[in-house]
């Protein structure tokens, strides 16, 4: 994780990392702050943790990162 990006409550998040279990179905989450897309997808890779994460602008779908590999929303 970069100095420039932070873990914030949910008033403030930009970014959302959701943790997906069995299925495909959300886990967990955490709201991220970040500067740009590029740096919420580095730390959303770095959370990864063994299981896959898909990482939200608010409404918009940027990506699903999974331990070995990306598919992207774009």
């Amino acid at each position: 994780m970069t100095a420039r990006a932070q873990f914030c409550d949910e008033a403030q998040a930009r970014y959302r990392v959701y943790w997906l279990g069995g299925e495909g179905r959300i886990d967990g989450a955490e709201a991220i702050r970040s500067v740009d897309d590029r740096e919420a997808i580095a730390i959303a890779r770095g959370m990864t943790d063994g299981r896959s994460v898909e990482l939200w602008d608010r409404g918009r779908f940027i990506g699903r990162f999974d331990p070995t590999s990306l598919v992207s929303g774009e």
